[in-house]
């Protein structure tokens, strides 16, 4: 009998020993993982873009900006961030949450890497995906007699607590944004008078789709 308990004991203490074991490689693989994956900045992305809509919306007027549409050009749709008829020029704006040291130079410049502390993050270049907004912009211009506007894409980070591995071409903080859109609009260029930006505006809004067909096919024309 005492030889039975003891085994028993035995296996008690072994049982106990693998539940904690298990206990402990779970919680060491989730907290590596989350390290590791991309975090769910969905609702950081929305404040972001809602902040940069207020700020050009006080400064330029609601006549002359869009935020947060899906625009379609022929089979082309994407969506914008930002489209500012300014003083002089049309911005079409991509706007990021991301904070941390940005890579910017790493491998064939496809992808972009956000190093915190806690976490390394993978993204995709948004230059090149602004520069295909532009494009998009640009061709239902063109389509209807305004492509001789100046347009400049601009990449936005929203954190003040971004900083990039190499300097990137319009590429700034959120912080910078009012002393980058005083240079804009002191350019010597001629002045885009009201008539001409609600003209530009309306344009493109008669390009839109609705969010959620929309959305249905952005996602399907990315996942080719």
């Amino acid at each position: 009998m005492p030889q039975t308990v003891h085994s028993a004991e035995i296996l008690i203490a072994i049982l106990v020993f693998l539940i904690i074991f298990g206990i402990v490689v779970l919680v060491y693989l989730l907290k590596d993982r989350k390290k590791t994956a991309p975090a769910d900045t969905s609702d950081y992305g929305d404040a972001a873009e809602e902040r940069m809509a207020r700020l050009f919306d006080d400064r330029y007027g609601t006549h002359r900006t869009m935020s947060g549409i899906y625009i379609k050009s022929g089979e082309k749709i994407a969506e914008i961030d930002h489209i500012v008829v300014t003083k002089k020029v049309i911005l079409v704006v991509e706007t990021k949450s991301h904070k941390g040291l940005i890579v910017t130079d790493e491998g064939d410049g496809r992808m972009w890497i956000q190093k915190t502390a806690t976490k390394t993050v993978k993204f995709y270049n948004p230059v090149w995906q602004n520069k295909t907004h532009c494009r998009l912009v640009k061709q239902i211009l063109d389509q209807n007699s305004l492509g001789d506007v100046p347009l400049v894409g601009l990449v936005v980070f929203d954190s003040k607590s971004a900083h990039f591995s190499k300097r990137v071409r319009n590429v700034i903080r959120s912080d910078r944004l009012p002393m980058l859109l005083d240079k804009l609009d002191s350019q010597k260029l001629p002045n885009i008078p009201v008539s001409r930006a609600v003209q530009i505006i309306g344009t493109l809004e008669r390009n839109c789709e609705e969010d959620r067909e929309a959305q249905r096919q952005y996602v399907h024309q990315i996942a080719k």
